[in-house]
């Protein structure tokens, strides 16, 4: 199993898949630096949830907070992947805000 972002566009029918990690890795890698930034959605991603719009701005922070952990401890590949699911949430918040979005 993997976790990603999956966001679906109900006005074009089109979905995108962003790949965040494999499970164990997510497991491994990102639940600890998550839980010591006191966030509160990456963990939840873990079992896989559905964000609402008004979330989204809240979910787009925490990906760019563990961004800069990764970056800062030298996990460049994670932080990549962080950077990857950040870029897709800010194109929903600008360009598409009836897309649905689930990660997980």
């Amino acid at each position: 199993m993997a976790v990603a972002l999956l966001i679906k566009y109900p006005s074009s029918g089109a979905s995108e898949l962003v790949p965040i990690a494999g499970e164990s890795l997510f497991r491994d890698c990102w639940i600890g630096p998550a839980v010591a930034l006191g966030l509160e959605w990456l963990p939840l991603f873990q079992t896989g949830a559905s964000v609402s719009s008004e979330f989204l701005p809240d979910v787009l922070h925490e990906f760019e907070l563990i961004e800069r952990e990764f970056d800062r401890s030298g996990a460049l590949e994670l932080a990549g992947r962080a950077r990857d699911a950040a870029r897709a949430l800010r194109h929903i918040l600008e360009d598409a805000p009836d897309a649905e979005v689930f990660i997980g």
